[in-house]
């Protein structure tokens, strides 16, 4: 979220001010951290994402709900910086990433757990938009703004095309409760 309020504030603030681009303090700091991110927190091995950080990584892999908001963050940046190319590539691997481990084959949606994990024994899903937008909302948002920038069908697949699409997980909820569901409305 940090990466995506810097972004944008370097996109509201300085784009079209006299000073360069590079100079903006915003950007810079959407820089620093998302290249934290990818250093520190980013396993070497397998890319997935760990959790949190104190003095070093932590074990404990990264929740749908992060691998989300660091997409939406990648992808302000992506723009923010006039397209850097670096930031969109690893918003897809990302985003595949999220797929292959939070996305339920069966009835849509993301799972906020690792199916793996041995400390979780119900793996569930957020059901509307809170304080914060849930992370099927975001992801929906994410492979939208994905597929209009790579036209890659495999996003807009699962948002509309697919027969266990996210949305369908969803469906009672918007039929019923669509003021839950903020950030879509």
């Amino acid at each position: 979220m940090a990466i995506s309020a810097f972004a944008n504030a370097h996109k509201v603030f300085v784009v079209g001010e006299s000073n360069t681009l590079k100079d903006s303090p915003y950007l810079q700091a959407a820089i620093r951290a998302a290249s934290f991110i990818k250093r520190e927190l980013c396993r070497k091995d397998n890319k997935h994402l760990l959790r949190n950080y104190r003095k070093s990584a932590s074990t404990t892999e990264g929740f749908s709900s992060d691998y989300s908001s660091l997409i939406q963050g990648l992808l302000d940046l992506y723009e923010a910086t006039v397209f850097d190319a670096q930031w969109l590539e690893w918003s897809i691997e990302l985003q595949d990433l999220q797929l292959q481990l939070f996305y339920d084959e069966t009835s849509g949606g993301f799972f906020e757990s690792l199916a793996n994990d041995p400390y979780v024994l119900f793996r569930s899903k957020e059901e509307y938009d809170g304080a914060e937008p849930a992370s099927s909302t975001v992801a929906v948002q994410n492979m939208l703004r994905l597929y209009s920038i790579t036209h890659q069908k495999k996003f807009c697949s699962f948002v509309f095309f697919s027969n266990k699409q996210i949305i369908s997980y969803f469906y009672l909820f918007f039929s019923s409760r669509f003021l839950n569901f903020k950030e879509l409305a």
